[in-house]
C-alpha cells in the first residue's frame, strides 16, 4: 500500500486499501467475533447488516495514506459544523 499527496481522486485509492482491509478482516474472522458483534450493536446497527464497521485505526491509517485536499477538508468541517448548528 501506497502513500500519495492529497488529490482529489484519493477516494478511490482509499476504496481500494478499504476493501483489502475488509477482506483481511474478514478472513482472520473478525465480522464473526462475538465482541464485534456486541460492539456492532451498540452502534446502532443491525447484526445482519450488509456493511460492517471499519475498526477506527484502519480509518485513521487510510486517510493518513490518502488525505483529502485541503480545501475539501475545510469545507467537510464547515458542512458539519453548520449542520450541528
Amino acid at each position: 500500500m501506497g502513500r500519495g499527496e492529497a488529490r482529489l481522486s484519493n477516494h478511490t485509492k482509499r476504496r481500494k486499501d478499504y476493501k483489502w482491509f475488509w477482506r483481511t478482516l474478514k478472513d482472520c474472522g473478525l465480522w464473526e467475533n462475538p465482541t464485534y458483534l456486541g460492539l456492532k450493536q451498540e452502534l446502532g446497527c443491525m447484526i445482519d447488516d450488509v456493511r460492517e464497521v471499519m475498526p477506527h485505526c484502519v480509518i485513521k491509517d487510510v486517510h493518513k495514506r490518502w488525505p483529502n485536499p485541503i480545501y475539501l477538508t475545510k469545507a467537510i468541517v464547515v458542512r458539519e459544523v453548520r449542520h450541528v448548528l
